[in-house]
């Protein structure tokens, strides 16, 4: 059992060791207390503690004189200094550590040490800067900073910053190195989690380090210019972030607080907050703010905020609020918030919200809310339009006031205005016009014109009716009372087979009358006559007519009208002795008309039923 407690102390012993090892020689921490010793002594008696090995020139560092020393787990660093007094300086070289004299400069002030918080715990990446000197740095993960000043007549204090923790300051003393210990009190203030844009790193290209001191310092420094090589090597060096500028030059790259006046960079500009009044990269710029003025970008150009004036870019804009200007693109444009002005792109706009002005594109725009003009080669989508959609093939708008134009196809849950299209328009609810080919609505307080028209809570009908000159016809009627659409189709029963004749016609009518008693229709309506699979001569008969209509039950009509027919027959068809010219049972008139045409006109009877 002895044996057995005896091996794991051993092992316990060893893990600390290698954990120690693992330690950058000055960050190693032991205990010793010496008094009235050389200092070759109590060099010699730590780096057995610790494992380290001092490499130094006897004489240069006194080694001779006695000194006293009294730590408890504290770090080389730290005793070294209370050797030394900060009149020599460190290297580390594996386990070595080579010291030499520290040749003290007139006009620099060295202050370096440890921050920790009120338990005792290392504080990384706190911010500890002079505003004053422009300078800044960060204490690395064993809590160790250390920062150097240049001397003037009178020295600013140096402050040190870290977020959720009560602000420091420390008065330097011009030309003595200082080496502090400090503890940092946490801060009574409520730490508000908002979306501070000095989070966002585009491509990652901006280091935590810079980040981080940007969220710690909590006040704007103003400078005239700046200018810079990377977001992390410029004239702001660690207080980038927290600086506004009036002039920002980037030869790459380059990070800032605000810009007041101008920024250019070859590459990529980033701004956490507001800029202005031009920005120029040769591919991106970034805004985590609001921006005014002209922003012109290779590739992409990116506001979080507000955007106030002319957004440029061979590919993308994107802007995170309102838009008041213009925006325009290659590829694409996107607004999260309202937008007023001119937006433009090769592909594709995006509104997610109010839209007033013109938004255009080669392919595809969508607004939530459309106050102006709406185009693109192929769609346009709106939640709400109140002026004009115009595509190559496609509208669509939830709700509308104005007109829709389309190659193909406009969709509308609502729209009072017109509707125009080459092949289909189709509403929820119209109040207006629809002109197509194919005319669609819940229902229309307006009028339909088109090849086909089907309101679903309009005028439907179908007629199944005879006249003197075809005994057996169909005809749908599509639209609504005051104006709808007649399709037709007709034949002779007693032509059959490759001398069938048939007759196929289109027209347009009105309804008037009582349909639960008497109702009448004047309708005119455009027929071809045709015999077999002839279907190259046109032989047109015309028909003005007017119909009534008397209900005999549910849904279901009978009819009677009378019509005034021009029939308008090509004279050189080779049935026209044998049956064309004989179709009129009888012509009121019967006169050529030019080359090989024959007109006749008669007056005709309709008799028939009339369904739905």
């Amino acid at each position: 059992m002895k044996n057995f407690v005896s091996l794991l102390f051993f092992l316990f012993t060893l893990i600390l060791t290698a954990g120690a090892q693992n330690l950058p020689p000055l960050e190693r921490r032991t205990s010793l207390t010496m008094e009235n010793e050389t200092i070759e002594k109590v060099l010699t008696k730590l780096g057995q503690q610790t494992e380290i090995s001092f490499s130094y020139n006897p004489e240069a560092i006194k080694s001779s004189e006695e000194v006293s020393i009294d730590i408890h787990n504290e770090t080389i660093r730290l005793a070294l200094n209370e050797i030394f007094e900060g009149d020599m300086k460190y290297r580390e070289r594996g386990t070595f550590i080579i010291i030499q004299p520290s040749k003290h400069e007139k006009n620099k002030t060295t202050i370096e040490g440890y921050l920790t918080n009120n338990e005792g715990e290392l504080i990384k990446n706190a911010t500890i800067y002079s505003e004053a000197h422009n300078a800044a740095v960060a204490t690395d993960e064993f809590g160790y900073f250390k920062l150097e000043v240049k001397t003037q007549d009178t020295l600013q204090d140096v402050k040190i910053r870290k977020k959720g923790y009560a602000d420091l300051k420390i008065t330097p003393i011009p030309g003595k190195p200082s080496f502090v210990q400090l503890s940092m009190p946490a801060s009574e203030e409520i730490v508000l989690q908002t979306p501070t844009v000095s989070m966002h790193n585009p491509l990652g290209i901006v280091k935590n380090k810079l980040l981080t001191s940007s969220e710690n310092i909590n006040e704007t420094i103003r400078r005239v210019a700046q200018i810079s090589l990377l977001p992390h090597l410029g004239t702001n060096n660690l207080l980038a972030g927290n600086t506004t500028n009036m002039l920002s030059i980037n030869i790459l790259g380059g990070f800032t607080e605000s810009v007041e006046v101008f920024e250019a960079g070859a590459v990529l500009n980033i701004v956490r907050k507001d800029a202005g009044v031009c920005q120029a990269a040769g591919i991106a710029n970034y805004v985590g703010g609001n921006f005014r003025g002209m922003q012109a970008a290779g590739v992409l150009n990116n506001v979080n905020g507000n955007f106030n004036g002319a957004q440029l870019s061979g590919i993308g804009n994107r802007i995170g609020g309102n838009l008041d200007g213009v925006q325009a693109s290659g590829v694409y444009n996107y607004t999260s918030g309202s937008f007023w002005g001119f937006q433009a792109a090769g592909i594709a706009n995006i509104s997610r919200k109010d839209f007033t002005g013109l938004q255009t594109a080669g392919v595809f725009s969508f607004a939530k809310s459309i106050n102006g003009l709406q185009i693109s080669g192929i769609a346009d989508l709106a939640t709400q339009i109140d002026g004009a959609q115009i595509s190559g093939v496609l509208n669509h708008t939830s709700k509308g006031k104005g007109v829709q134009i389309a190659a193909l196809f406009n969709n509308a849950d609502s729209l009072s205005g017109v509707q125009i299209s080459g092949l289909i328009n189709r509403a929820g609810i119209i109040k207006g016009v629809q002109i197509g080919i194919v005319n669609i609505a819940d229902s229309c307080a307006g009028t339909p014109i088109g090849f086909f028209n089907f309101i679903r809570k309009g005028y439907n009908h179908i007629d199944i009716y005879a006249t003197e000159t075809f005994l057996a016809n169909v005809a749908y009627r599509g639209g609504t009372r005051h104006f709808h659409t007649i399709l037709m189709f007709g034949y002779a029963p007693q032509s059959v087979g490759s001398n069938m004749l048939y007759t196929y016609g289109i027209g347009s009518g009105t309804s008037f009358g009582n349909d639960q008693k008497l109702s009448y229709d004047l309708d005119f309506i455009a027929q071809n006559v045709a015999m077999g699979n002839n279907t190259d001569d046109i032989n047109m008969l015309y028909r003005l007519g007017f119909t009534a209509n008397y209900p005999i039950a549910r849904k279901v009509s009978f009819n009677f009208g009378v019509s005034y027919n021009f029939y308008l027959v090509d004279s050189t068809t080779p049935q026209y002795e044998s049956t064309f010219s004989t179709l009129p049972p009888y012509s009121i008139s019967d006169e050529p008309m030019g080359a090989n045409r024959n007109l006749k006109t008669w007056i005709g009877l309709k008799a028939g039923i009339r369904l739905l």
